[in-house]
């Protein structure tokens, strides 16, 4: 009977799990590299509603339905454990893909693979089971097939990166979240196939190879999501136990974990790190290794097998949270006198000219993951990702180039996609009286003035009419920007003529502000927020 329900378990949740994480997968592919670009704005609400980081962002703009998915996230993580790492991450499914490949290589006995046991965790501490004998058996590849190896849950890197990631985003800086957020990763190696698709390929082989070679362990150790809702799942009400009289201690369900959170000969399963991929439901021939109810903090959950030979931790433990707490002082004085200034405006020069509805410079960046989805899905491509322009914390955030192109007047697609509410949405007609720039005119630079020729595409071009032509010379006309029309698309920057250095051109703003119609003639600039 526990055979057959542990089977049945797995013939649904597998399933379950493979199909959630390809139609995510697939459409976040679609979504970046532009190949659906007539898909409604629903369905990009849709599909990034759900991503942890995202949404953690916009909800701290404003809490409302619309950026209330992570908190759906985490109330299903407190019950169910991190599906959200297997069956809603993109990068999660890379990496499972490289997993895919190891497991059909060692069932050919390609790449048989090696037990670790033995080799003991950063801080010098063996398996506690290693020397008991008749436990510490030789696994074939055969019975192992994928052969990944439990590993010790204590682990210094990852406690002081999520941190510093937590200290530095309370100071208003998400230089190192943008930096490891799954889904940021995966709209970037996505989005370069509108550019190179071998780059894209060759980012994707990296992750594939690094799930090939160490399974979830990134996702564990690095990616802030997967480590938050990680220490949520330590007390989630369903997880993976190892009935211990079933248990043969055959080390199948650990070399197939590629969480590395299975430890067989101990019947221990390491929650936090359990990315809820039900790999080893099906890998037990004894149906010990079940999903059920465990209670709250796993009350009801089958207790971990004692060991009369396991040394003791507590002075390793003892010492790992002295050093953290010592860290932690270390970080907080290091990064409370860097913390951002009021303004960007004296550190960042010339401010980039940001995309409608990003409010301030001080919004835009500091709720930006760069993930790229609004530069994807801008249909005149005028959106470009950045090095520097934003500083260093801001790299590969986006600014209207236009140079390439221009920001079209009835056009809101980059308001309707973003999913961390550094671009807020806004409808056509406040967009359209939204101030994003303002226009610079450089008289010399003008073919009026120094090849004494008419030349009115600036004024043809531009959709406010803030640009007139009035009388220079004889019959010759020279444009004249009226300041409090100029909206900052960049339609005069892109026509003119001039080159390399354009007689116009649109200066970013510190703050966006928007016109408003008061008479017939009369017009007057206010803030956005």
């Amino acid at each position: 009977m526990h055979k057959s329900f542990a089977r049945m378990q797995s013939a649904i949740l597998k399933p379950l799990r493979y199909f959630f994480a390809m139609l995510f997968l697939l459409s976040t592919l679609l979504l970046f590299t532009g190949l659906v670009p007539a898909l409604p704005s629903a369905v990009f609400r849709w599909l990034t509603w759900l991503q942890f980081v995202p949404s953690f962002l916009k909800a701290s703009t404003a809490l409302a339905v619309g950026s209330a998915g992570f908190i759906v996230v985490l109330v299903i993580t407190l019950f169910f454990g991190r599906v959200y790492c297997s069956f809603v991450c993109p990068l999660g499914t890379l990496l499972d893909a490289g997993y895919r490949i190891r497991d059909a290589g060692s069932l050919m006995n390609i790449y048989p693979g090696k037990s670790n046991r033995n080799s003991g965790d950063e801080f010098g501490a063996k398996d506690p089971l290693a020397e008991i004998p008749g436990k510490n058996k030789p696994v074939s590849p055969i019975s192992h097939p994928v052969s990944y190896s439990y590993l010790h849950p204590f682990n210094a890197i990852s406690f002081y990166l999520l941190l510093l990631i937590i200290l530095t985003f309370f100071f208003r800086n998400i230089f190192l979240l943008n930096l490891f957020d799954p889904f940021s990763i995966s709209g970037k190696m996505f989005a370069l196939f509108r550019g190179s698709a071998l780059i894209a390929l060759a980012f994707i082989m990296i992750f594939g190879l690094a799930g090939f070679f160490s399974g979830r362990r990134y996702c564990n150790m690095v990616c802030p999501a997967g480590m938050l809702l990680g220490l949520l799942s330590r007390i989630s009400f369903f997880r993976i136990s190892i009935n211990s009289k079933r248990c043969k201690e055959c080390g199948i369900c650990e070399g197939v974990c590629k969480g590395a959170c299975i430890d067989h000969l101990a019947h221990r399963v390491d929650f936090d790190r359990c990315t809820a991929c039900m790999n080893c439901l099906d890998s037990c021939s004894e149906g010990a290794v079940r999903y059920r109810y465990a209670g709250f903090m796993g009350g009801h959950h089958n207790r971990w097998k004692q060991c009369k030979a396991a040394p003791p931790a507590n002075a390793s433990r003892r010492s790992f949270l002295r050093k953290s707490a010592g860290g932690a002082a270390a970080l907080s004085a290091l990064i409370i006198p860097y913390r951002f200034p009021s303004s960007l405006k004296a550190s960042i020069e010339p401010i980039p000219v940001m995309p409608p509805g990003s409010i301030s410079l001080k919004h835009f960046t500091s709720h930006c993951t760069a993930c790229q989805l609004c530069v994807s899905s801008c249909p005149t491509h005028v959106l470009q990702p950045t090095f520097f322009e934003y500083g260093t914390s801001g790299i590969f955030q986006p600014k209207l180039d236009f140079t390439k192109a221009f920001c079209r007047y009835d056009c809101i697609r980059c308001l309707e996609v973003c999913p961390s509410g550094a671009i807020l949405p806004l409808d056509l007609k406040e967009k359209q009286k939204t101030r994003i720039g303002l226009a610079v005119f450089e008289k010399n630079q003008c073919v009026v003035v120094s090849e004494h020729k008419n030349c009115a595409k600036c004024s043809d071009h531009c959709p406010s009419k803030a640009i007139e032509m009035q009388a220079y010379l004889g019959d010759l006309k020279i444009p004249k920007i009226g300041e409090k029309l100029c909206n900052g698309c960049g339609a005069c920057e892109f026509v003119c003529p001039v080159k390399p250095d354009k007689a116009i051109y649109v200066e970013g703003l510190d703050r966006q502000g928007k016109i408003i119609r008061l008479t017939d003639t009369g017009f007057q600039i206010s803030d956005v927020g």
